[in-house]
């Protein structure tokens, strides 16, 4: 297959040339987020420098209920269903282009194994010599082998006791089906490529009917599983299939603690950013645009709903008060303390209320903002005056994107 580099949408897409290797990488951009069906298996692809695939990683594949067709009320009962448990590692792509007498291993971000080097060619050469035998390329010919590296210092949430390569299917390099690249990945094939070739391979969990009930259940899951999620493939009778993943919510709890996106955390940037973050699809945007992924935003959805609907509450009862005060003519300062303090008792209004008027008499442009903000991140005011001073600062320390992260890990 070969791919016409010039035609790749560069403001989508890094196309990372690399001349004295005679390679091409593609992938996303760190903010890229929306995803077209005829992207999909840009997500890791290297090239000659004529375009020619020598390797394909993964196509991109969702989380259920990050597309309206993954909505698990929207998703057609297919004739094919499977679910494998889902590594939590980092991917090992294992090509052998058409002619190369050896394979060519690399992971997905990159052009060769960088990092992963010395362990990935350690437990090949212990494990798995068959991957580098005259056999198993003949056999492997023109197609990418997928494996997870799973180690207990490449630990990413899920704790494992051991270091290992598991077999998560294979990709053609020729497959015509630009749209949606097939990943051979059925339970059969994995069975056989462990009885063949000794492969530890993804565990198959659940096949049919079974596969919709065990998508309801992945959510509850918890410390004691150990375990992502799953890997959901539907194949259907046009050929058409799809991939989703299933996370549980304790591994999305500890997901987005690991770039320390916090329940405070979180309040303060709803705080700092208000004027352009003021819904869910709104903070979406946003963490997508500074390299996040769905997984972060998804697990701030219920607290990021809760805070909006508590400055909604905030904003309608200042509201209701002054509505109230514009009927009551007030002469001086003490007249005004004393019709807030009855509004109050007659109306049960709560009693930072008060406080809130004040500062509207005394003509304090921001006390509505201030107030509304308080009560939604659950702090003072005199926090949010706090924050608001040292906003460039705070912005700073609360978004780092997560390169950042990875870069002072190493």
């Amino acid at each position: 297959m070969q791919i016409n580099l010039d035609s790749v949408d560069q403001t989508q897409f890094h196309v990372k040339i690399h001349e004295g290797e005679d390679k091409v990488l593609i992938v996303p951009r760190p903010d890229k987020h929306r995803w077209e069906d005829d992207e999909l298996w840009f997500r890791s692809v290297v090239t000659d420098l004529a375009g020619n695939v020598l390797s394909r990683g993964l196509p991109k594949f969702m989380n259920l209920h990050e597309r309206p067709e993954y909505h698990l009320e929207a998703l057609d009962k297919a004739p094919v269903a499977y679910a494998h448990e889902k590594a939590d590692g980092s991917l090992i792509i294992v090509s052998y282009p058409s002619g190369w007498e050896t394979p060519y291993i690399r992971t997905r971000g990159s052009i060769g194994l960088g990092e992963f080097e010395a362990p990935v060619t350690a437990i090949i050469q212990r494990d798995h010599p068959q991957l580098l035998s005259p056999a198993f390329k003949d056999a492997a010919a023109d197609t990418s082998a997928l494996f997870e590296y799973t180690a207990p210092d490449n630990r990413i949430v899920v704790d494992y006791r051991e270091d290992r390569l598991v077999y998560l299917g294979q990709i053609v390099h020729e497959d015509s089906n630009l749209g949606v690249p097939m990943v051979v990945n059925f339970p059969q094939h994995l069975l056989d490529m462990r009885e063949k070739w000794g492969f530890n391979i993804s565990h198959n969990l659940a096949e049919g009917e079974k596969v919709y009930a065990l998508i309801k259940d992945v959510p509850n899951w918890d410390e004691a599983a150990n375990s992502e999620g799953i890997v959901v493939t539907c194949r259907y009778s046009s050929g058409h299939s799809v991939m989703f993943k299933v996370k549980s919510q304790w591994y999305l709890m500890m997901h987005a603690l690991r770039f320390q996106m916090t329940a405070k955390k979180l309040a303060m940037l709803l705080v700092l950013e208000h004027a352009q973050v003021y819904n869910f699809s709104k903070l979406q945007d946003y963490l997508y645009s500074k390299g996040y992924d769905f997984e972060i935003a998804e697990i701030l959805e219920t607290e990021t709903h809760a805070f909006f609907a508590r400055r909604g509450e905030a904003m309608e009862t200042m509201m209701n008060l002054i509505h109230l005060l514009d009927k009551h003519p007030i002469a001086d300062r003490g007249e005004y303390v004393r019709t807030v303090r009855a509004l109050m008792v007659e109306n049960g209004f709560p009693p930072w209320i008060f406080h809130y008027a004040m500062a509207a008499y005394d003509k304090n442009p921001q006390a509505r903002r201030d107030f509304s903000l308080a009560i939604a991140a659950q702090v003072s005011v005199r926090q949010i005056q706090d924050w608001f001073s040292r906003r460039d600062e705070l912005i700073d320390t609360l978004i780092k994107t997560p390169k950042q992260f990875e870069e002072e890990e190493e």
